[in-house]
């Protein structure tokens, strides 16, 4: 039985989320990356290619957000956007070679950093967490369904 009430379930998870969003955000600043730009890169990385309006729902952020983020991307040779063959109208996202290899890079150094701020955390109570998060976040996509 969970013991926690609703508002300290609430202040917890934020608290958490606060915690996690600063120590990711330390470690991103040196390569002038935001969580959220960090995150648009995970997402294109993902894909053969990506139409921004995509990027934005899987973000959950404004697609003024992701153009903004996309632009500067592309400006440090990141990503790049192309003709989407199907419709010539729409453009796709996709990652460059340099992108590739920066986010290969990045998270490889994020890794190894989680690892040392989350050490004390048992992997097996980290898997259980993520399973939550999962279970959590998909509730609100089968709502809007």
């Amino acid at each position: 039985m969970i013991t926690l009430t609703t508002t300290s379930a609430g202040t917890l998870q934020s608290r958490a989320n606060r915690t996690v969003r600063s120590f990711m955000g330390r470690s991103l600043r040196p390569h002038r990356v935001s969580p959220t730009g960090w995150a648009l890169l995970g997402v294109v990385a993902k894909t053969a290619g990506i139409r921004p309006s995509e990027i934005a729902e899987d973000l959950g952020v404004q697609r003024p957000m992701v153009t903004q983020l996309i632009r500067e991307f592309e400006s440090r040779g990141l990503v790049r956007s192309i003709t989407d063959p199907s419709d010539t109208r729409d453009r796709r996202i996709t990652l460059t070679p340099h992108g590739q290899k920066f986010v290969e890079m990045l998270e490889i150094k994020l890794r190894h950093e989680l690892s040392g701020f989350l050490g004390d955390v048992p992997v097996a109570d980290l898997t259980t967490y993520f399973r939550v998060l999962r279970k959590i976040a998909s509730k609100l996509e089968n709502r809007a369904t």
